[in-house]
């Protein structure tokens, strides 16, 4: 099975990861022509082949993508407008991309994540703050709005469940300079804040976006205003400690 790279941004950077030499495709949005774009991409000793293929028209204008494992799917939201809206398209069995379903979220969007489980879509939104949080089909369609909430701060950045799934965080940057912590419940999507709810990073930091550690409860975050990383233990109640 080809594997799936996801470039969330509406720019195609060159920035590549090497995993021997089996195929695998990228998708970026292309924002300005309402459509998904697709490349083959195949190493071939130190040379990278990147072979444009078919794009994927879509009646809006995307700006994140997120990839479902569970039904070898992606999901294409419009990102922070009034009125976001939503694609979801399948791999069919020769791997060529097919729009599966087009619907309106009930909340701006902005970064999008799914839970460990892959039924349950995560949006947060940069200007306002909101988080919804969204049901998914077992055939990994969107079903419904399951919970709701907005942090204290705007600009959000982005959202993502832990690898066991039981907590998710969520950073602000710039001035608001903040990293909100929840619970997360697998069962119905709800998300409840934890105690303390902010950590409070140092000043200006502006923590952006999450990467976890593969097998220590670690996570790391790249700042935004002061360059580089800040990285924190995740202990058993969810709580984080910058370490």
């Amino acid at each position: 099975m080809k594997r799936l790279c996801i470039l969330v941004t509406s720019v195609l950077f060159s920035f590549v990861t090497a995993h021997g030499a089996e195929p695998f495709h990228l998708y970026a949005p292309d924002s300005e022509n309402n459509r998904v774009l697709q490349f083959n991409l195949k190493m071939d000793g130190d040379k990278l082949h990147i072979q444009p293929e078919e794009s994927v028209a879509l009646p809006f204008s995307p700006q994140s993508i997120t990839t479902n494992a569970r039904t070898n799917q992606l999901i294409v939201t419009t990102g922070s407008q009034e009125h976001s809206q939503c694609a979801v398209i399948q791999m069919n069995s020769a791997g060529a991309p097919e729009v599966l379903q087009v619907s309106e979220l009930d909340h701006p969007s902005g970064y999008t994540s799914l839970d460990r489980t892959g039924h349950f879509l995560v949006t947060v939104n940069y200007s306002s703050g909101v988080i919804a949080v969204y049901r998914l089909h077992q055939s990994g369609q969107v079903d419904r709005l399951c919970c709701c909430v907005t942090t204290p701060r705007p600009e959000a950045h982005c959202i993502l469940t832990t690898p066991d799934n039981r907590f998710a965080y969520v950073p602000c940057v710039k001035t608001n300079n903040a990293l909100y912590q929840f619970a997360f419940d697998q069962t119905n999507g709800q998300l409840e804040p934890l105690t303390s709810f902010d950590v409070e990073p140092p000043a200006m930091f502006g923590p952006r976006h999450i990467a976890y550690h593969p097998s220590l409860p670690i996570c790391y975050f790249s700042n935004e205003q002061q360059l580089g990383l800040s990285a924190y233990r995740i202990g058993q109640n969810g709580q984080l400690s910058e370490i």
